[in-house]
């Protein structure tokens, strides 16, 4: 299973919740681009998953909030 970054987690979720028809060329590009996923003549975009995506631990999250608090005084 590939770990993904958070801008690859951003493109399969844009993959995952856009019809096909709706869906920008951009995210297309990237996710060829970034390696998760080619072009197939038959089958058009096909991914090269299974992929573990990005996940924001909430201790990091809880870290940012304590920061953001004591910045704020």
């Amino acid at each position: 299973m590939t770990e993904t970054s958070l801008y690859q987690t951003i493109l399969l979720e844009l993959y995952a919740h856009t019809p096909r028809s709706a869906l920008p060329n951009w995210v297309m590009d990237g996710l060829v681009e970034e390696g998760l996923a080619h072009r197939d003549d038959a089958k058009g975009l096909v991914l090269n998953g299974p992929f573990q995506t990005f996940q924001i631990r909430k201790r990091e999250v809880r870290s940012a909030e304590l920061q953001a608090a004591d910045a704020a005084g």
